[in-house]
């Protein structure tokens, strides 16, 4: 049902509602078995960062199109597709560092002012030094965008709407569990492991190596090899107990409940994955589409004369659903589930009970 409505959405161009209803409260309107709402509302805060009673129906929406599809999600975060591949943070920080041994690179410099003048742009940082440039990018979270002083100030349509703040109560923290034997494979499963409550989600990364993330409470930080084991002893056996190597790293969840920023104010540009309009946005892949559209447009406010119109299409929004437009039958059809079908069967029984009860009596 959600896939089918995500045209609607894919334009950053969309107007946000004031009055949507929540996730959670749409969530629970939409699905009848509990064991359903729990998967949908932890995706809604694997997603968005917070809770799903925080985000509200148009947010979700705006992310998941601009993430390629709510199918395209699932099969990421749940389904680890065959054709995704793992890489090694380390190894590509250390590239990429590689790659920019000849730029100045300065670490722990918060950005306080941005002067934006008509031919470069002024930037002071939180120890006092000034530095000139001819464009400047942003590939920052939005959220620490809106702390950064603008002058003069940022135009309403670049600016989000005001609202409460609202932060990750949960943290993720991604595990790899290497054994002897792939105990699960003896038993004739893939390996593919999704458990609800509390919410984990693994599956085969090498022969007899066991990877996957586990969603948490800050709190529960020391808890989570205990858990995660016990959860996979209980479906392949108490071998899972006594793991070979345990590694474990645990990431604050970003928080994504803007439209995407694809258009530059002139010479700020912005970029992160959090800022991409196409596909994987708030993931590595939406990181690399966004900084190749900064690059360009960076390119374009130096050099204009080196971008062509190639160059320039390849930054232009794309029309993700093109092909997808339903019916209105299948519309019709797709709002139907078996929480409102219940309702409204029992709805309707009740009512030709009660008329042929006062039929009954009246005769």
């Amino acid at each position: 049902m959600l896939d089918l409505r995500m045209k609607k959405f894919q334009s950053a161009r969309y107007k946000l509602r004031k009055r949507a209803s929540t996730m959670e409260h749409h969530i629970c309107g939409s699905l009848f078995f509990n064991k359903s709402r729990r998967f949908m509302l932890n995706v809604v805060e694997l997603v968005c960062g917070v809770d799903a009673s925080e985000v509200n129906y148009d947010e979700f929406m705006c992310v998941c199109s601009s993430c390629g599809g709510l199918r395209m999600i699932i099969d990421l975060y749940i389904n680890f597709p065959g054709n995704m591949f793992e890489i090694s943070s380390k190894k590509l920080v250390s590239a990429i560092l590689e790659k920019l041994k000849n730029i100045g690179i300065y670490t722990n410099r918060k950005v306080t002012d941005v002067e934006h003048f008509k031919n470069y742009v002024l930037v002071t940082d939180s120890s006092g030094n000034r530095y000139t440039a001819e464009a400047v990018i942003m590939a920052i979270p939005w959220n620490n965008v809106e702390q950064i002083n603008f002058m003069p100030a940022m135009p309403e349509r670049f600016r989000a709407e005001p609202r409460v703040a609202v932060k990750s109560k949960r943290v993720i923290t991604q595990f790899s569990v290497s054994y002897s034997k792939s105990f699960w494979d003896l038993l004739g499963y893939s390996g593919h492991f999704l458990c609800s409550s509390p919410f984990i989600v693994g599956h085969e990364n090498r022969p007899a190596t066991f990877s996957g993330y586990m969603l948490h409470a800050p709190a529960q930080d020391g808890d989570v090899r205990r858990v995660v084991l016990q959860q996979l002893a209980k479906h392949f056996g108490k071998e899972m107990l006594e793991p070979i190597d345990y590694n474990e790293n645990s990431f604050g969840l970003s928080v994504t409940l803007h439209k995407p920023q694809i258009r530059p104010w002139n010479r700020i540009i912005w970029s992160s994955s959090s800022a991409v309009g196409t596909y994987y946005r708030n993931l590595m892949g939406g990181a690399v589409d966004s900084g190749l559209r900064a690059a360009v447009n960076a390119l374009f406010v130096v050099r204009p004369q080196v971008v062509g119109w190639k160059d320039l299409l390849d930054m232009q929004e794309k029309d993700l659903y093109k092909s997808e437009t339903p019916s209105r039958v299948k519309g019709l059809l797709s709002r139907l589930n078996l929480y409102n079908v219940t309702f409204y069967s029992v709805f309707v029984l009740g009512l030709i009970f009660l008329l042929n009860l006062g039929y009954q009596r009246s005769s």
